[in-house]
């Protein structure tokens, strides 16, 4: 019984993931079984070779898509690229080349945005602990501890 539940819990988790499929020229992506609807996505950044989406259905998750076809997907640290029908063999070198480029990139953004996140906590931290330490004049700290 105690194994079927755990079974039960555990087969969503093992589901759970991106797909990229491609079928009479025309490509759909699923994220956790869910069709991704490109046009109500957010457009993060559009340049002459690449567009790059988050989509509604996983705001954790980055979508780009070459004009050549090709599909790179960035969802919760991995990574799933599909070289689309179109391009040629140095095309296709070229989009994962700068697919690997715009995944450091964005790993750099993060980690930047990461580090604000942390320093605004810890001014607000200092902030809440200095108010408090003025209104109970610096007994705050004594009878915390």
């Amino acid at each position: 019984m105690m194994r079927r539940l755990v079974l039960l819990l555990l087969i969503p988790l093992m589901v759970m993931g991106v797909s990229i499929i491609t079928r009479n020229g025309k490509t759909d992506i699923y994220i956790n079984n869910k069709k991704v609807d490109l046009s109500k996505a957010t457009v993060i950044e559009t340049t002459p070779d690449y567009t790059v989406y988050q989509p509604i259905e996983d705001e954790n998750t980055t979508i780009v898509i070459n004009k050549g076809g090709g599909v790179m997907v960035y969802s919760n640290g991995s990574v799933q690229i599909s070289n689309g029908s179109k391009m040629t063999p140095q095309q296709q070198q070229e989009f994962k080349r700068k697919m690997e480029e715009f995944e450091k990139k964005m790993i750099c953004e993060r980690q930047a945005l990461q580090q604000r996140l942390s320093n605004l906590g810890q001014e607000i931290n200092n902030r809440v602990h200095d108010s408090l330490s003025n209104v109970f004049n610096d007994r705050f700290l004594r009878n915390l501890f």
